[in-house]
């Protein structure tokens, strides 16, 4: 009866290590998709930072074509001289 008691032993650490890796396999499943709706998030957050840096490059050249608007109007408004 040693060898069945074994041989039950056995069984059991194969139910133990089957359930494990069920548990396991569950896991890495749940972290490919997390993984993956990180990805997506990050394409999302790099498009916006994109934008971003378009929109912080159009403002300069507004300010910039702003400024020297204002230079011309203060010149002509205050003469050269004054």
């Amino acid at each position: 009866m040693i060898l069945s008691d074994e041989a039950i032993k056995f069984k059991d650490k194969i139910k133990t290590l089957e359930k494990n890796n069920e548990i396991l396999g569950d896991t890495a499943k749940n972290l490919r998709v997390m993984l993956e709706s990180e990805r997506e998030q990050n394409v999302k957050n790099q498009d916006l930072i994109s934008e971003n840096k378009k929109s912080v490059e159009k403002l300069k050249d507004v300010i910039s074509m702003n400024a020297s608007e204002f230079s011309e109007v203060k010149l002509t408004i205050i003469p050269a001289g004054h």
